[in-house]
């Protein structure tokens, strides 16, 4: 009648394993499904159908609530000492990957230059007063042997005296980590709920929920507030090439999200 029927309550369930998301998506108790995991991928059986959408981005990331890690020269020296061809499979140059909007455009990057590194480093330690550094890098086990590698390029390259340690931990404790703060370098991976490279691009805005890093600078909000406004690929090329250029975040890598659907659905 002239009332409307209302319910007593809503139970919203949240499966957060992959792996048994995937099993129901083979079974058809569930229509469709994101998945990241490997494992979770094996799982699908043929009837599924698949898609790979490339919207994960590895990437090194500072955390810029350490006085040592705001200093620009430190950060691009740490980045300039490190050769990407030789540590990932697939090493990346730009920051957003082919999923999103706007993608693809030539961004600039801090190239591969170890007198460069060098200079930066030493710049760097004068300007901080410091006569040695150590730095601690976290990630999960799956990018152990990148972070070895990496340590190891810092270790040939940067004449100055540096130390670099890794922290291996579980995945559940590396999330906790990162949301304290209690890191100081992280292999992390970064992707949002959107096909829009701004919304990717603006995790690095101040106060933006998912900026992990404590990143703080007037003059990229500016410029990511504009690509808000009026999307183009020439600001999209921008922002990244600022972040990129500053050292800020370095992309390591680009990872898969698979979509599958049921049979049928």
């Amino acid at each position: 009648g002239d009332y409307k029927a209302l319910p007593t309550s809503v139970r919203l369930y949240v499966n957060s394993n992959e792996v048994d998301i995937a099993k129901k998506v083979d079974d058809k108790t569930y229509d469709l499904g994101f998945f990241t995991s490997e494992e979770a991928i094996d799982e699908l059986g043929r009837r599924v159908q698949k898609k790979n959408l490339e919207n994960i981005t590895t990437a090194l990331i500072f955390n810029m609530k350490k006085e040592s890690l705001q200093n620009v020269k430190l950060r691009t020296g740490l980045v300039s000492s490190i050769d990407k061809s030789a540590i990932t499979e697939k090493s990346v140059k730009n920051l957003v990957p082919s999923y999103y909007n706007l993608s693809g455009g030539n961004a600039e990057s801090l190239s591969y230059n170890i007198d460069n590194a060098r200079k930066n480093m030493i710049s760097a330690f004068d300007e901080l007063k410091i006569d040695n550094l150590t730095v601690n890098i976290l990630c999960t086990a799956k990018y152990e042997e990148i972070a070895k590698s990496i340590i190891s390029n810092w270790q040939s390259n940067i004449g100055v005296e540096l130390n670099g340690t890794i922290t291996v931990v579980e995945d559940s404790e590396f999330s906790s980590k990162i949301k304290k703060g209690e890191f100081d370098i992280a292999i992390y991976k970064l992707s949002v709920d959107s096909d829009k490279s701004v919304k990717i691009l603006s995790i690095f805005k101040t106060g933006n929920e998912k900026n992990v890093l404590g990143y703080s600078s007037e003059e990229y909000d500016r410029i990511v507030d504009d690509l808000s406004m009026t999307s183009s690929k020439d600001k999209a090329v921008y922002c990244e090439s600022y972040l990129l250029k500053n050292a800020v975040v370095m992309p390591l890598s680009y990872e898969n999200t698979v979509f599958a659907v049921a049979k049928g659905t």
